[in-house]
């Protein structure tokens, strides 16, 4: 009941606070019923993930839902993996790792989990707000590295960790 009250309070607030002149397309209201109707079939991320493709409807960059950690008040977890990506025309791939993840800066990620990176990165442009494809390639890659998001989308099992299939820079996967 609390989710379904969540998106209500997102209808009535994006009704309230919409832009003079700016429509709200109605696929933005139909997700929001679609996304109430599923909620009692769908975990925590799945329906984090739900809201963020509602928001998607409404093709506006900045009026969008930020996956964050529990550190910045979030009680789902979408803690990232020790690696950060970026989004090349080559593929993506991994330009910095932390703790943990020592040795596999360079590497090009193929799949996550079963699914292939570029199909990953298509689905959670499906669940951003976002204003261009660009922005996809900019922020989509750092939401990929949440296993917390991952989950949502189907991709992962868990939030705490994700698998990955490498190419790394010798050549090995």
């Amino acid at each position: 009941e609390g989710w379904r009250r969540d998106i209500d309070v997102l209808v009535a607030e994006l009704k309230r606070s919409n832009p003079s002149g700016a429509t709200i397309p109605a696929e933005f209201f139909r997700r929001a019923s679609d996304l109430k109707a599923d909620v009692p079939k769908l975990n925590d991320h799945q329906i984090a993930i739900g809201i963020g493709r509602v928001m998607n409807a409404l093709g506006r960059g900045h009026t969008a839902v930020w996956f964050g950690d529990p550190e910045g008040g979030s009680t789902i977890d979408f803690r990232p993996l020790p690696i950060r990506l970026y989004a090349f025309p080559e593929g993506l791939f991994i330009t910095e790792t932390f703790a943990g993840a020592e040795g596999l800066a360079g590497a090009q990620v193929l799949a996550f989990g079963k699914t292939a990176a570029a199909e990953a990165l298509q689905r959670v442009g499906a669940s951003m707000s976002t204003e261009s494809a660009m922005e996809v390639l900019w922020q989509g890659p750092q939401l990929l590295v949440r296993p917390g998001v991952l989950k949502g989308l189907g991709i992962a099992g868990a939030v705490d960790r994700a698998e990955l299939t490498l190419r790394m820079p010798d050549g090995r996967t």
